[in-house]
C-alpha cells in the first residue's frame, strides 16, 4: 500500500514534466519559424513518435515506469528535428515557386539520407547504454531502448507524415490565397524576417544588431 501511495505522485509529477517540455518545445519551434502552421507539423511529430515506439515496449516487455517516462520526456526535444528540416527544406522550394505537391516530394527525396543518417546517429548515440553490463545496464537499459526507439519513429515520420502534412497545409493555404487575396502570407512573412536576420547573423553578428 505504502508503495501504490508513493508511486501514484511520481507518475503525476512526470506527467505534468512531459506536457512542461511539451509546451516549451512548442513554443521555441514557434519563435524560430515564427510560422504557426509550420509549427503544427513538427509538434504533429511528437505524440506520433511517443505512440509509435509503445508496440516496440509491448515487444521487449517493458512497462510505462520512470526510466520510459524520462526517456519520453528526453525524446519530446529530440522527435522534432528531423520533421523540422524537412518541413524547412519543403518550404524552401515553395518560396523558389514550385507547387506544394512538387515542392514536398523533391524536398523529402533531397533531405532524405540526411534525415536517415541524423536519425541512425541519434539511435547509435543512445541504443548501446542499454547493452552496458552489470547494475547501469540493468537500470538503463528500458531507458535508452525507449529512446532510441522512439528516435526511430521520428524519422520515418518526419520523411513520411510530415512532408504530407506540409503539401496538404500549403497545397490549402495556396487555395485560400487565391480566394482571399494573400492573407495566407502574414506567417510567412515573419519566417521570412526570421531567415534574414539569421543570414544576418552568419555575416556578421555586430552588423545584425
Amino acid at each position: 500500500m505504502m508503495q501504490r501511495s508513493s508511486s501514484a505522485p511520481r507518475s503525476t509529477k512526470w506527467r505534468k514534466t512531459l506536457i512542461e517540455a511539451g509546451v516549451i518545445v512548442i513554443i521555441v519551434i514557434f519563435l524560430f519559424l515564427g510560422d504557426l502552421r509550420s509549427t503544427l507539423i513538427p509538434i504533429v511529430t511528437i505524440p506520433l513518435s511517443l505512440i509509435g515506439v509503445m508496440p516496440f515496449l509491448m515487444l521487449m516487455g517493458y512497462s510505462i515506469n520512470l526510466l520510459t517516462l524520462l526517456a519520453f520526456v528526453l525524446a519530446i526535444g529530440l522527435v522534432v528535428d528531423d520533421a523540422i528540416v524537412v518541413v524547412e527544406n519543403i518550404y524552401r522550394h515553395i518560396e523558389h515557386g514550385l507547387t506544394p505537391k512538387e515542392a514536398a516530394l523533391k524536398g523529402a527525396r533531397e533531405i532524405a539520407l540526411p534525415v536517415v543518417g541524423m536519425t541512425i546517429t541519434l539511435a547509435a548515440v543512445y541504443a548501446p547504454i542499454g547493452f552496458v553490463s552489470g547494475v547501469t545496464g540493468a537500470l538503463f537499459k528500458e531507458f535508452a531502448f525507449t529512446l532510441a526507439g522512439a528516435v526511430a519513429v521520428s524519422g520515418f515520420v518526419a520523411l513520411t507524415l510530415s512532408a504530407n502534412d506540409v503539401f496538404e497545409t500549403f497545397a490549402q493555404a495556396r487555395a485560400s490565397e487565391r480566394l482571399g487575396g494573400g492573407r495566407a502570407d502574414r506567417g510567412g512573412g515573419r519566417a521570412s524576417r526570421f531567415r534574414d536576420l539569421s543570414r544576418r547573423n552568419l555575416r556578421g553578428p555586430a552588423r545584425a544588431l
